[in-house]
């Protein structure tokens, strides 16, 4: 598909000529860009004044040009071409550069940190706000919390600040089979934050003037910075609200009432908490110690299942805290985890020398097991669980007795319903 700008570059162009240029480019272009960014063959022709209401037709809008330095518009590449080949949306080719779309200034990206704050730090420099970089530069609309799960926005970033593609990428929390990508290891969903922007104010300030955030900060198993200990925020301090990707310009500041966050007083976990998230860390890079038999040859997300079992198990036999089956435990039932099969044993063992249990029988016992491992999510974890307790109770029958039991309680709960019923 062709313009036809033939006419005004005639000697003498007529406002006719101009004006079927001025409708062919409207027509495929549809282009806001000073005239001084448009391609060589688009730029009106040497001696040829248009009017002031011609020249507005071709300009950005003016709350982006009030934010452009004249002097910086040829040196960087938000300038240079803001649109794509012929008859394609300028959504889709937002700032593609004639020959690069990199900047001439960037940032050097700090280990561990997250693909939204590489943004953040990154738009300044392009001279715009995060969120224009975002649409504009990065084809992405939907925000920072959503960006490191978009593939091809975390290409492009890499593009615009020259950084090493597969580094970027490796940045990102991608949609797995079933949970998210997060260090090569599939996680199941809530172990995964990407909406609320948790922090450690101390480790805000050690950053100095540019504060970062880091990839570690956004998993709910781990809840304090992994060199420090400092326990992380997830709210303000000052208006109480969620801290959230949205209406900043920092990571450090409250996207409500732009409070600092460095000025909020320092926690730090205990130290068996941090060794806990340490080692939690260590499982997610796989640097830690190999998993036992079976549990080594079960997929992420099972694992990730396991260690939510055993912490909530264990919990609420050994101490009767009846914790919930959360990645907020998992750290807790990685530890179990690694000493399996004696963690189960132990914590089975109690529950069957519980003093209930010599009052109510061992077949209330075996109800209370099953019901616990039926718990479990995924089928392959219950069946190791339910294994590994008939093997260690001596019960082939475990299943059956269980069933037995809770036929009883059905029963007993419907005689006593029965008998209310007929009291009245």
């Amino acid at each position: 598909m062709s313009i036809n700008v033939a006419g005004i570059y005639k000697t003498n162009p007529t406002r006719e000529d101009w004006n079927i240029f001025r409708t062919e480019i409207k027509r495929h272009y549809r282009l806001q860009v000073p005239h001084e960014a448009l391609p060589d063959q688009l730029r009106w022709p040497p001696g040829f004044a248009a009017t002031g209401k011609e020249r507005r037709a071709t300009r950005w809008p003016s709350s982006t040009v009030a934010s452009l330095k004249k002097s910086e518009r040829d040196k960087n590449c938000i300038t240079q071409s803001a649109t794509g080949p012929l008859g394609q949306s300028r959504s889709k080719h937002v700032m593609e550069m004639t020959t690069s779309r990199r900047l001439l200034k960037s940032i050097e990206p700090h280990a561990g940190e997250s693909i939204q704050s590489l943004a953040i730090r990154l738009a300044p420099l392009a001279l715009v706000t995060p969120d224009q970089l975002l649409r504009f530069g990065l084809g992405h609309a939907a925000g920072l919390s959503s960006l490191p799960t978009d593939k091809s926005a975390i290409d492009f970033l890499a593009e615009l600040g020259g950084f090493s593609l597969d580094d970027v990428r490796s940045r990102g929390v991608l949609t797995g089979t079933m949970g998210c990508v997060i260090y090569k290891r599939e996680v199941p969903f809530d172990w995964v934050n990407l909406e609320v922007r948790r922090l450690a104010p101390g480790v805000l300030i050690d950053d100095g003037g540019i504060p970062f955030h880091r990839i570690a900060w956004q998993l709910n198993a781990l809840d304090c910075d992994l060199d420090t200990g400092e326990a992380l925020l997830e709210r303000c301090p000052q208006c109480g609200e969620l801290l959230r990707w949205r209406n900043i310009e920092s990571v450090a500041n409250c996207g409500n009432c732009c409070f600092d966050i460095r000025c909020a007083p320092v926690r730090y976990v205990p130290a068996d908490r941090l060794s806990t998230a340490r080692r939690m860390y260590s499982f997610l890079l796989r640097s830690g110690p190999p998993l036992p038999e079976p549990f080594d040859h079960l997929d992420d997300i099972s694992v990730c299942h396991a260690m939510e079992w055993l912490a909530y198990f264990v919990s609420s036999v050994s101490f009767g805290k009846h914790l919930r089956a959360s990645c907020q435990n998992a750290g807790i039932g990685l530890e179990e985890l690694y000493s399996w099969p004696a963690s189960f044993d132990r914590t089975v063992f109690e529950l069957a020398g519980s003093h209930s249990v010599r009052f109510v029988g061992k077949r209330h016992c075996y109800a209370s097991l099953v019901d616990s491992i039926e718990r479990a999510s995924g089928a392959s974890l219950r069946d190791i669980l339910m294994s590994r307790a008939v093997e260690f109770l001596r019960a082939p029958n475990l299943g059956a007795l269980a069933d037995q039991e809770r036929r009883s309680r059905q029963q007993s709960r419907k005689k006593r319903t029965d008998d209310l019923f007929n009291e009245d």
